[in-house]
């Protein structure tokens, strides 16, 4: 096992030296073109990008934040605009609160809310056609984690 890790530790280092060499040689000084601007690049950046370094996990109040901010969004949207959407209902944003299912999915150890449109024929004003029919055991908890968020 430490052969492995000393393996993948001296394949790091290569590569790190590659890449400072490649940075080095053809991107120091030099600007590159940037959405229409022209633009000095860091080592910093340059690593980043070879390397693509992640931001780690995504907790559950992060994720709940982003997807109550993305509801918010085609909530304005759909009441700024409520004649663009006339047809489908669905804003850039996805689905407004009162158009979009209530069915709480737990999938990867995270809560979501379903992202479909209501069926307003079988679901009601509550639940797509997928969840028309189904129990909703995460609601509860979907709910506190919401109400601690919002709080």
């Amino acid at each position: 096992m430490n052969t492995c890790r000393d393996n993948s530790s001296q394949i790091r280092q290569i590569e790190m030296k590659v890449a400072k060499y490649i940075f080095n040689s053809y991107i120091k000084e030099k600007k590159i073109q940037v959405n229409d601007q022209e633009k000095l690049v860091t080592m910093k950046e340059f690593m980043a990008k070879i390397f693509l370094k992640s931001n780690g996990l995504v907790t559950q109040s992060e994720l709940l934040k982003e997807e109550l901010t993305t509801i918010s969004k085609a909530n304005k949207d759909y009441l700024l605009n409520p004649d663009n959407y006339q047809k489908t209902k669905k804003t850039p944003f996805g689905y407004p609160d009162e158009f979009r299912c209530h069915h709480i999915i737990y999938k990867k150890h995270k809560f979501t809310r379903c992202s479909n449109k209501i069926d307003e024929e079988n679901g009601g004003d509550m639940y797509c056609l997928q969840h028309w029919d189904s129990t909703n055991p995460y609601e509860n908890e979907y709910n506190k984690l919401v109400d601690n968020i919002e709080k």
